[in-house]
């Protein structure tokens, strides 16, 4: 292996996994308060970084395996293949993100295997299982990404359901205070007739009472 394209290779590596990180980490503080624009931004911000990562981790098959023997070509796509399980973790949530990750990161290990740019030739033994690998991890981002949606849909019905829930309280809460309010003027109502009712027929009472004496 030619140790100054291993150097560069893991520069290059090493620099777009720290700007990636640094770049999510200056984002704590932000996702809080941020508008959906913002959001919005950052997400796009945040592709482009993984997009260096998989390109700068898809030129070790340039740099690193078309200048080794097959020991080390066989080395650098097992390393790789662990590179994009890892991956399959955090960017299959949103597969089209996963999908072009892995274009610029293992389609350059399939473009190396098909005898692509390198005097190597192909190596169909190799290339045509490392394009099945391939095509499985996105086809199990895909499923991935698709129960991702599919639960936060169903979070998102649950939250709904839940202020509907609320609301539906808060209105039933009012509804029984406008009731009790109603009763208790209601009550007041009655007690007051009833009081003005009593006080004419006590008086005529005792009027009668003292003409019984005449």
């Amino acid at each position: 292996v030619d140790e100054g394209r291993m150097r560069l290779w893991a520069y290059l590596l090493s620099g777009t996994t720290i700007l990636r990180g640094l770049y999510y980490f200056s984002l704590i503080p932000k996702i809080r308060t941020a508008t959906l624009a913002a959001l919005d931004r950052y997400e796009r911000l945040g592709f482009v970084t993984s997009i260096l990562n998989g390109t700068a981790m898809g030129l070790s098959f340039w740099l690193v395996a078309a200048h080794g023997d097959v020991t080390a070509q066989l080395v650098m796509t097992l390393i790789n293949c662990f590179f994009a399980i890892a991956t399959i973790a955090n960017a299959s949530r949103q597969f089209w993100i996963f999908f072009a990750v892995t274009i610029v990161h293992l389609g350059q290990g399939v473009l190396f295997w098909f005898g692509v740019g390198h005097e190597g030739g192909a190596q169909l033994e190799v290339a045509i299982p490392f394009l099945a690998v391939t095509l499985l991890m996105l086809g199990f981002a895909r499923n991935n990404s698709r129960q991702f949606q599919e639960s936060l849909a169903i979070r998102t019905e649950n939250l709904a359901l839940l202020e509907q829930l609320a609301a539906e309280k808060k209105a039933v809460e009012h509804a029984l205070s406008e009731a009790r309010r109603a009763s208790e003027s209601k009550s007041r109502f009655l007690a007051a007739a009833s009081h003005d009712l009593r006080q004419p027929l006590h008086a005529l009472t005792m009027f009668l009472g003292t003409l019984s004496f005449h």
